[in-house]
């Protein structure tokens, strides 16, 4: 079989020795084995821009087109199929509580409004005749779908709220005065404060010297005096806690309304509205557990009767007086008393009475309970005795109830909060548990340990010790 040999010079052989043999022999690299190059993910070219297949394939998923007719679609076609992906995203999304998904769902739909606004005369041309910058702000859609496909399936943490921000997207759009475009919106998810006010901004060329700016969020109108302008192109402005907090839950998000709206500050021509929803995190979005290791004594699982005590009662010596006592036992000061196993009597049956309730002191090892007999010519003895549990040598695991206050309320607590709470003595060993109002959980215990969100801490020293919990929001 002829071999086909072909010759370099000494300077390429230094980087390259190739022999290629025409036959169906594997080739086997002469200095020994290599691990071959991966393979090179195979693109297409139109107009200077180069497509991958994993771009088509994003593509062709938002079409409902096989990959070979992606670049054949309008581009209006693709925005008004990726426009209506995005409303079924959105409420998909708030129906089943995904909340990373929905904002990032209506971040993406700034994308969609700019992009009808800013390349309108270019909606009925297809995908390959676009320009490349035009292509380019395809391909970054198909990038916006995987993202959003990603927080749908979970594979976003929710402190990643922040990667799907539209201006990544949006970057390469001209800011023109013919054009109105929202460039990005700051402030779509936003964490309970009790006091001070709430901050949104809007970036775009409807905002600025030449135009008169207004907003509502919910029933709350922006007030000239809490509108900024002195940045260009950036419409910000406040509401005070007092009028959104209304709107926001306890334990579970809320959506308030908002509507932006440019004017021409000289026609008074309305040149800009937009409609959308702002989502708000729950008051006390953690719900947590806490349990201290204490070094205290487990108790015996058999029960021990106590002393028998007694309380003698003298005659009344008169027809239908009564006489009142009170009968009182004791156990050991290092054991535990079983409640609801007292048992009382008297030595003669008849002519008494006890009060309904029993009385606990010395720290619950000494339990008493009144009486009171009326026979007139004979003394009257009664008794008491209860069962207790002796210690035995082990650690336990007891609850850590937190103080309540304005950041925590029953088993939760919120965003932000930096708390410190006392440990019992006997320390040995703490464990935290939280789930999160999205369902994501998370354990913290002993020393410092942090689980993203969450954050404690152990402070002081002996006795005197203190967890301390933070709670970062993450947003």
């Amino acid at each position: 079989m002829e071999k086909i040999k072909l010759y370099f010079s000494n300077r390429t052989l230094a980087g390259l020795l190739l022999v290629v043999v025409a036959s169906q022999t594997a080739w086997k690299c002469p200095w020994g084995s290599q691990t071959p190059d991966p393979p090179v993910e195979p693109t297409v070219r139109t107009g200077g821009f180069e497509w991958s297949n994993k771009t088509l394939a994003s593509l062709g998923s938002i079409l409902g087109t096989p990959i070979g007719g992606v670049l054949d679609a309008t581009f209006g076609g693709l925005l008004d199929r990726f426009g209506d992906n995005l409303k079924r995203v959105t409420e998909n999304a708030v129906a089943g509580g995904d909340y990373l998904t929905e904002k990032g769902a209506r971040q993406a739909n700034l994308i969609v409004q700019n992009a009808a606004i800013a390349f309108g005369s270019e909606l009925d041309k297809s995908i390959k005749n676009l320009s490349i910058e035009q292509q380019s702000f395809v391909a970054r859609l198909a990038a916006i779908s995987d993202d959003l496909s990603n927080a749908a399936k979970g594979l976003i943490e929710l402190e990643d709220f922040v990667a799907l921000d539209a201006q990544n997207f949006l970057n390469g759009l001209p800011l023109t005065n013919n054009i109105y475009l929202i460039r990005t919106i700051r402030g779509y998810g936003q964490v309970y404060r009790p006091t001070g006010n709430y901050t949104f901004s809007v970036i775009g060329n409807a905002f600025g010297p030449n135009y008169h700016n207004v907003a509502k969020v919910g029933d709350y109108n922006i007030r000239p005096t809490e509108i900024r302008l002195d940045r260009v192109h950036t419409f910000e402005f406040s509401v005070p806690a007092q009028a959104l907090n209304q709107y926001f839950k306890d334990g579970e998000a809320a959506r308030v309304p908002f509507e932006i709206s440019s004017y021409d500050i000289q026609s008074n021509r309305l040149v800009f509205t937009h409609k959308d929803q702002f989502l708000l995190f729950p008051k006390y979005p953690i719900k947590f557990e806490v349990e201290q290791l204490s070094e205290e004594p487990k108790w015996s699982a058999e029960l021990y009767d106590s002393q028998i005590g007694d309380n003698r009662l003298p005659p009344t010596e008169e027809s239908g007086r009564w006489i009142n006592g009170i009968v009182s036992t004791s156990i050991p000061n290092d054991c535990k008393m079983e409640k609801g196993t007292e048992q009382v009597w008297t030595d003669r049956s008849g002519w008494n009475s006890f009060d309904a309730n029993y009385i606990y002191s010395n720290a619950d090892h000494t339990v008493s309970r009144r009486w009171s007999h009326q026979i007139h010519d004979q003394s009257q003895t009664a008794y008491i005795k209860v069962k207790y549990r002796q210690p035995r040598p082990g650690n336990n695991t007891l609850p850590v109830v937190l103080r309540p206050g304005i950041e925590v309320q029953n088993d939760r607590m919120s965003f932000g909060t930096i708390f410190s709470q006392p440990l019992r003595a006997g320390f040995t060993a703490y464990t935290f548990k939280f789930t999160t109002f999205n369902g994501e959980t998370g354990t913290t215990s002993n020393s410092k340990s942090s689980d993203g969100i969450v954050t404690t801490n152990l402070e002081g020293s002996g006795n005197a010790r203190r967890l301390r919990i933070d709670v970062r929001a993450p947003f």
